[in-house]
Formats: C-alpha cells, sequence, structure tokens
C-alpha cells in the first residue's frame, strides 16, 4: 500500500500559519481507492456532514455514519474511502505544536488535550484514530460552516473570531467525549488491542494506584510480556507512560485554572509534592511553578 504525507503549510490556508486552525469543505468528497494511505505534518480532524465513509487505519476500518468525526494525529497513516455516491464533510486542521490552543476550564482542558494532543506525545501509539460520534451534527456542521465564512472573508478582526470558534468547538469535542466517551481505533487491531485496553485504562484512570498484577491480568498476559509489549506498543513502559499521563494532566491545570500545586498534584495521583515536583522537572524541564509562570 502506497503511502505520503500531505504537507498543509504553505498551501494557503492563511490562517493555519498564523494561529494554528483551520478548516475546509468538500460538499462532494468521492474516494474509492482503497490502495494508498496518507498522513498530515499536523493534527487533522473528519467531521462526516451527509453519506457514510470508511476511515482506514492499517488493516483495521470503521464506518463513519453523519455526525462522525474522525481526529489523526501527526504523520499517522489513513484513508477515508467513500462509494461512488460520496460525502459531504469538513476537514479541521490544527497545529498544537507550533501555536498555543485556547484556554479552556476544567474540565474541558483536560479532555480536548487528550483529544488534540500536542506533537510528538510521547505514549501515543502510531497508527492511532480517536473518534467522537455526534448524534446531530447540525449543531457542528454550523458552527464549521462559520469558520469556513471567516476565513474566506478575512476581514477585520476574523482571527479573534475563528479563535472564538475554535474554543467552541474544543469545549464541543471534550463535552461530547466526557458524555458518550471516546472510541480509539488502531492499525494492527489483532496484535495490539490488549495493549491498547491497558492504555486506555491508565488514560482514563491516571489518578488511580495500579499495580503491574492487575494490569497483565486485564491485558491476559505475564507481567514481563505485558512490559515487553507495551513498550513496543506506546514506547514507554506502562508506569512510565503513567507518569507522563500524570504530567500532561499536572500540565493542563497549570495552565487553566488557579489551584494550588499541591492540589493538583495529589487530583492527579502523585502522594507527595516533592515525588510531583521530581517527576515535572524531569519530563518538563522546569519545576511546575515556573511552567505556571511561563504559560
Amino acid at each position: 500500500m502506497k503511502r505520503h504525507t500531505i504537507h498543509l503549510h504553505g498551501r494557503g490556508h492563511a490562517s493555519l500559519e498564523t494561529m494554528g486552525f483551520a478548516v475546509a469543505h468538500f460538499s462532494h468528497y468521492v474516494h474509492t481507492a482503497t490502495s494508498a494511505t496518507h498522513g498530515h505534518d499536523i493534527l487533522e480532524a473528519n467531521f462526516i456532514v451527509r453519506g457514510t465513509a470508511r476511515h482506514i487505519i492499517g488493516d483495521t476500518e470503521r464506518r463513519c455514519p453523519p455526525g462522525s468525526l474522525g481526529i489523526v494525529h501527526y504523520g499517522q497513516a489513513h484513508s477515508l474511502t467513500t462509494d461512488a455516491e460520496g460525502v459531504e464533510l469538513f476537514n479541521i486542521y490544527l497545529d498544537p505544536a507550533r501555536h498555543a490552543s485556547p484556554i479552556l476550564p476544567e474540565p474541558f482542558a483536560t479532555a480536548a488535550a487528550s483529544l488534540f494532543p500536542s506533537a510528538p506525545h510521547p505514549g501515543i501509539p502510531r497508527g492511532l484514530t480517536s473518534f467522537l460520534q455526534f448524534g446531530d451534527p447540525a449543531p457542528l456542521t454550523h458552527l464549521l460552516s462559520y469558520c469556513l465564512t471567516e476565513q474566506e472573508r478575512a476581514a477585520s478582526g476574523y482571527e479573534q473570531i475563528l479563535e472564538s470558534a475554535w474554543r467552541a468547538l474544543l469545549i464541543s469535542c471534550a463535552r461530547q467525549a466526557m458524555a458518550d466517551g471516546v472510541e480509539t481505533l488502531v492499525a494492527d487491531h489483532s496484535r495490539w488491542a490488549p495493549l491498547e485496553s491497558v492504555r486506555l485504562l491508565l488514560e482514563r484512570h491516571y489518578e488511580r494506584a495500579h499495580r503491574l498484577a492487575d494490569l497483565a491480568t486485564h491485558a491476559s498476559m505475564s507481567e514481563a510480556h505485558l512490559c515487553r509489549q507495551f513498550k513496543a506498543y506506546t514506547g514507554l513502559a506502562p508506569f512510565a507512560y503513567l507518569a507522563q499521563r500524570r504530567i500532561d494532566i499536572a500540565r493542563q491545570h497549570l495552565r487553566s485554572s488557579n489551584a494550588k500545586v499541591l492540589d493538583i498534584a495529589l487530583a492527579c495521583g502523585f502522594n507527595d509534592i516533592g515525588h510531583f515536583n521530581r517527576k515535572f522537572r524531569q519530563l518538563t524541564g522546569c519545576t511546575p511553578s515556573r511552567y505556571r509562570a511561563t504559560r
């Protein structure tokens, strides 16, 4: 299967260059070939308005009816295929690696950061795509249509309007994720499904104390085999992944709240402030207080 990377920067999306957010609309998208995949140098989300497509990731695929939002991470190969009638869809282009996302209140900030991580993001497996399913596509369709109009007119103040719309989009996605959950699709599903189940357990319950024996039982593996396979899947050992997840959540709280550092540390699963400070500095290169002050 052929694969290539599509570089969105420099392709006429002015707001992507200046603020890291842009929208494209395809009223009649047809792609029947399944022999080629592509990736992007940014985050891409595909929102289906009308018709049904198939999102293909490696040897795995998902049926995407109206209201489906698929979020593809940086550089991950995928293909969105249709029948001959095609679909109507919006592409949403995000570049949080180069541009700061709008600040959200909790709990939306944490949920949105999980859906739209900056890259490279330690522990996120290659070939992973996240899906939300909106029951009614109309509200998001109206919001994205408004974004497209502002982009095309580029009148005075349009970037400020786009930033507000971007914030509304992130909150809408976070709210949907918290209400109905997030579905993940991983390439080579038969191999990685047990490891993805463990990763999701650690991601969703980062504040809990976990034991390796329990994780191994969850995956139906021995402890040693789980450690080897989990590292092969994510690039991190299970508890290194958990620590990274906890620090990522702490960073969100430091950016979006005025809570005390100690309270944030405890909420993220750390038992004492000293351990939290050491781990935070190890993974970010600065102290929690310095991180908050600079952001």
